[in-house]
């Protein structure tokens, strides 16, 4: 839904290991403030300030932290300062990422895929699953 309604194209809906719906990953880079996204937000997690700073040296390592998925709230709100909040973000094997807040604590989370539509199980694990529930009958 976000993705969608978003004339710069800035989200990218992203699936999250152990969550059960996708999550909206922001370029804010390409972001334009326009709010299309909050006003369709099913949950209300998207929000608007009206005063923000988005600055950098347009240096590729600098850009990759505007294009990040939203953390739990708890992480963010400590920061009353409207910085970023992130200071580093690293892409670790199999699909898992750090993020590093500027406070140093970090947030790791593994992508499953991107898109509307969860992504599709592995053949394997269907069998696996499947010759469990028998097992439970």
């Amino acid at each position: 839904m976000y993705g969608q309604i978003c004339p710069a194209r800035a989200i990218e809906m992203t699936w999250i290991e152990g969550e059960k719906r996708a999550h909206p990953k922001i370029d804010y880079g390409r972001c334009t403030f326009c709010q299309f996204c909050v006003d369709v937000c099913p949950t209300g997690a998207l929000g608007h300030v009206e005063h923000y700073i988005l600055t950098t040296e347009w240096k590729e390592e600098e850009l990759e932290l505007f294009d990040w998925i939203p953390l739990p709230e708890d992480m963010v709100r400590k920061f009353e300062d409207y910085r970023h909040p992130l200071a580093e973000i690293e892409y670790l094997e199999d699909g898992k990422v750090r993020y590093t807040l500027r406070d140093g604590s970090t947030f790791e989370f593994k992508i499953l895929g991107y898109g509307l539509k969860p992504p599709a199980k592995p053949k394997s694990q269907e069998k696996k699953e499947t010759e469990e529930e028998k097992k439970v009958d």
